[in-house]
């Protein structure tokens, strides 16, 4: 009797162990199975990430969490794909999930490097690939150059707050990623000698990984040339927009790949350093100081180069001077840059010559002149014609009269799209200061003031509420005509100044979202 219920405990337990063995080899069946699915979807979505399929990339990798959740390298893998897509916040909800589930050390490094990312603590480098994709809508912010171009110390104190300022002659704007840097204290006329700008997206629309060296060119972006290493001490791209130059950091092949590249922006650039611009000179003329001469041996040529399409207008533009005249004419004998006020300077030796006059890389006006008076000074002015093509959506506002003995001004007052404060006039309350910008928007451009007219004004930014007014300090609005130019139309629509209106004040339009309505 003992002896078999001793062979029956024997045989339970035999049982018991044969239970075990099976349910162990099924639970390692069942993980073998889980882990060689994981194994298969880490397979599939690299093969797809580098193939670039970055959405099925993403796909796979969320099926291999699903299979295994406790493994570092689907999260990484995921998260390495979504910042390929500039997903960056994406990147970081993976990471922080997978670290919770894993601790993965590596998982958090990579956290703390893309945090930095989010928080624009770093600066990622692109392949030219994703930089070829990212770069195929940029587009240059011509407004802000010209609005870097043109405000001084005063203009950017009259509409931003300043945060920070270092020293005496570094200042920094709320709102302006840039820092400002004055040669010397800055007083109210003073330009900036160089702005560091921050962020690319501030001088350019669409910059999410960078710009190849052949996107800029389609640009038509003037001079754009790469400097070498040894100029500013790392590779760099440098180019000619709207009267600065521009210098960003790039590759050795002239791509921006960076995410914050090294920018500088140095306004006023038409102005090479000689003598481009004397506040007491005559437009048309120049007041010769003794200290003025020419080096030995040598003319000086001296003059203004201004727009008669723009009322007067001058502008910084390229001056190409050639040996011979246009007949004979083969080698470029200098390049240079009008001021900011159109004026230029240069010292060649005598003989014939021919100039050419460039904006916006076209050829406005040739001219062939003779040097004969070594030691003297020679002036010669370079009057051209030219008024850039409107783009959809700009108009062009022409105000001229008469009798030209009156002097009547226009204002165009108003807000813009995004609600900001807009003003443009050449009344004489505002002296010197006849181009208005606001933020990184909308940019007003408009001829000098000047007796018996006409003034001009472009409006680059029609998205908000204008009102465009002439008046007069002297008295009645008389004989006065304004002409509406857009892009759609190739005849102005014309206002007439009433003969009955006996007021020094013409409200003649308002221009509201891309419609112009008369006033009565």
């Amino acid at each position: 009797m003992s002896r078999n219920k001793n062979k029956s405990i024997i045989i339970v337990l035999v049982l018991i162990i044969i239970m075990l063995l099976v349910c162990a080899a099924g639970i390692f069946i069942m993980k073998n199975k889980q882990s060689t699915e994981y194994d298969q979807y880490i397979t599939i979505a690299e093969k797809y990430f580098k193939d670039e399929d970055y959405e099925n990339a993403i796909v796979s990798y969320k099926e291999a969490i699903k299979k295994n959740d406790k493994d570092e390298e689907a999260y990484i893998g995921i998260a390495k794909t979504y910042y390929k897509m500039n997903d960056i916040a994406s990147a970081v909800k993976y990471l922080q999930s997978g670290y919770k589930k894993t601790n993965s050390s590596k998982i958090k490094n990579l956290l703390n490097d893309y945090n930095d990312l989010l928080n624009g603590k770093s600066n990622a480098t692109y392949s030219l690939n994703e930089v070829a994709k990212g770069s195929e809508n940029v587009t240059i912010k011509q407004d802000v150059l010209a609005f870097l171009s043109t405000y001084t110390f005063s203009g950017y104190s009259g509409i931003y707050q300043m945060t920070s300022t270092s020293g005496e002659k570094e200042v920094e704007y709320e709102g302006i990623p840039a820092k400002f840097v004055y040669s010397a204290s800055p007083e109210d006329s003073s330009k900036p000698q160089y702005i560091e700008v921050t962020s690319p997206e501030f001088i350019f629309d669409g910059y999410t990984t960078g710009i190849t060296n052949e996107k800029l060119t389609e640009m038509g972006l003037f001079g754009l040339k790469q400097v070498p290493v040894e100029t500013y001490g790392l590779p760099c791209v440098e180019f000619m927009c709207r009267g600065c130059n521009v210098i960003i950091q790039s590759d050795e092949n002239g791509n921006i790949v960076m995410s914050k590249p090294w920018i500088v922006v140095m306004p006023d650039a038409g102005n090479d350093g000689s003598d481009n611009g004397n506040e007491n000179d005559d437009q048309n003329g120049f007041d010769v100081s003794e200290d003025d001469t020419p080096e030995v041996g040598f003319c000086l040529l001296k003059g203004t180069a201004y727009n008669e399409a723009m009322s007067g207008a001058v502008s910084k533009v390229t001056l190409r001077f050639y040996y011979g005249n246009e007949a004979k004419q083969s080698m470029l004998c200098k390049e240079i840059k009008t001021g900011s006020n159109g004026k230029y300077r240069i010292e060649l030796q005598p003989g014939e010559y021919y100039v050419e006059v460039i904006v916006e890389d076209e050829v406005v006006l040739g001219k062939e002149f003779e040097l004969v008076n070594v030691d003297e000074i020679t002036k010669i002015d370079l009057p051209y014609n030219y008024a850039r093509e409107l783009r959809k959506g700009e108009i062009r506002v022409v105000l001229s009269w008469e009798d030209k003995n009156a002097n009547f001004d226009h204002i165009l007052e108003g807000t813009d799209g995004d609600g900001n404060y807009v003003f443009c006039s050449h009344s004489p309350f505002d002296p010197g200061n006849h181009q208005h910008y606001v933020g990184d928007v909308l940019v007003i451009e408009s001829g000098p003031e000047k007796d018996g007219g006409p003034e001009v004004v472009t409006v680059f930014d029609v998205e908000g509420y204008y009102e465009y007014t002439v008046t007069s300090s002297f008295g009645y609005i008389y004989g006065a005509k304004v002409e509406v130019y857009t892009s759609d139309s190739e005849t102005p629509e014309v206002f007439e100044c009433p003969d009955d209106l006996e007021s020094d004040w013409w409200t003649v339009f308002v221009y509201e979202n891309g419609k112009i309505k008369a006033m009565s």
